[in-house]
Order: structure tokens, then sequence, then C-alpha cells
């Protein structure tokens, strides 16, 4: 027997009643998502918490990586495979900043300057909670000023002073061939002083660490928060006040 629709149905169907369960069906998987996301939220912020309180009170200032970069880049240095260092930082046992205690590293670097060998040390920090970067370039070794007898205090004490003579430059904007690298070039400012690396120096390596190819003829344009505009060609040094410099001038007014 066939059964029709009557539409009389449609008129008794209460849908005022229907659009409610509706409504409350969907806000109440909004709700649901909702909660997910701020439990998420929660548990991020936890682990973010945790992760700074422990940068801040077991690794601020502490060197945690070395490179060396020639032709090729060597890992001379991880402070998370180094027990005695890592076991050092839980213990508050380092008490001086960027200090390096791990004596193959020194080593390593010994004999780089006995051979007068050129290259650059990228060195990666803590500090402040945040984790830094910088390029020395080893002719900053040789041009030292510092007069130490003992090899090793050399080798530290001119890795602690370069690292600590940060750079004031604040940089708004910086592109090659319009291409931008404000980012990358941000990461590595404290390595933009006291004639350390030119800008073609800073090509090469960019290649290196970023796996990224600047264009080898185009110039660096670096904007400033004044809005102001610095090019610089690859013959030039990538240089900028530093907090040396600023108490200098003090000093000398």
């Amino acid at each position: 027997m066939t059964h029709y629709i009557d539409v009389n149905d449609f008129r008794n169907l209460n849908f005022s009643f229907i659009i409610n369960i509706l409504n409350n069906i969907l806000n109440n998987i909004l709700n649901m998502y909702i909660n997910i996301i701020l439990i998420f939220d929660n548990v991020n912020n936890k682990i973010g918490s945790i992760y700074k309180s422990m940068i801040q009170n077991n690794f601020d200032g502490e060197i945690y990586k070395i490179d060396y970069i020639n032709n090729t880049k060597k890992n001379i240095y991880n402070l998370f495979i180094s027990p005695k260092e890592l076991t050092n930082c839980f213990f508050n046992n380092n008490l001086t900043k960027y200090n390096i205690k791990n004596k193959y590293t020194i080593n390593f670097i010994k004999k780089l300057l006995d051979a007068q060998e050129t290259g650059y040390l990228i060195i990666k920090y803590f500090n402040n909670d945040e984790q830094n970067n910088i390029i020395i370039n080893l002719k900053n070794f040789y041009n030292s000023t510092i007069i130490v007898n003992d090899k090793e205090l050399f080798i530290k004490n001119e890795i602690n002073n370069f690292i600590n003579d940060i750079v004031l430059y604040n940089i708004l904007h910086v592109s090659v061939n319009n291409i931008e690298i404000t980012n990358n070039f941000r990461s590595l400012k404290n390595s933009f002083k006291n004639n350390n690396i030119t800008l073609l120096e800073f090509k090469n390596l960019y290649k290196k660490l970023y796996n990224k190819k600047l264009d080898d003829e185009s110039n660096i344009i670096i904007t400033n928060n004044h809005l102001e505009e610095i090019e610089l060609s690859n013959k030039d040094y990538l240089n900028f006040e530093t907090l040396y410099d600023k108490m200098n001038k003090k000093n000398n007014n």
C-alpha cells in the first residue's frame, strides 16, 4: 500500500523547537572546541613557563653550541651531549657567563690559532631566557689587544668579551636584491661589529647557515627604527655601534 506524505504533517511540526535543538547541539560543539583549545593553550603556557624557568635558573649565560666553519662545517661543542658541563649547569657551578670549560673545544681552537687557520666560530648561547647566535671571525684572535700568556685563558677572554660587547643598532628591515632577510640578520646582529665580517663574507656564511643563496653582486639595504637606510657593498664591513663603543665615547667626553 502506497503511503503519501500529508502536507498537514509539515504544518504540525514545531520548527522553533527543532531550531532550538540544533542551536544547542552547535553551541555544545563550539563550547567543547573552545575548551579543548583552552586546555592546549594552558598546557603550552605551562610548558613554556617551565622551559623559561629552566633556562633562567640553569642555562642563562651558557654557550650551548659551537661550530667551526671554513670550507666545511664542524661541530666542536654541544652542551647537551657533554655530561660534565651539563651537570655543572644544573648545580649552578658555572659562575662566569659564556665560559668554555670543555677541553676538546679549547684544544681544537688552540690548534686552529697555532696553525694560523682562517674561518669562523658560530656560537649559540642563552642570554635573558633567549637563544642567541654570534659569528666570530678567527682573525679577531690574531688582531686582539688582550695580552695573556695562558692560551686557554686568552681564548676564553676573547670569546667572552666579543659576546658581551652587544650591538645597540635597532634593525627594522634588511634586504638583498629585494629578498627580505630581516629575521636571520637580526639573529646574528651581535656579529656585526669591530670589522668582524664583510658583506661578502656574510653572504658566504648565509648560504652555509641557512642553505639559501644571496645574490653575489647586490648590495645590502638595512633600515633602522627611524626609517634611516644604510646601503653597503660586498667589500664593506657590517659594523654597528656597540656597548663598548658607547662607553668609550662617554669616557672620552
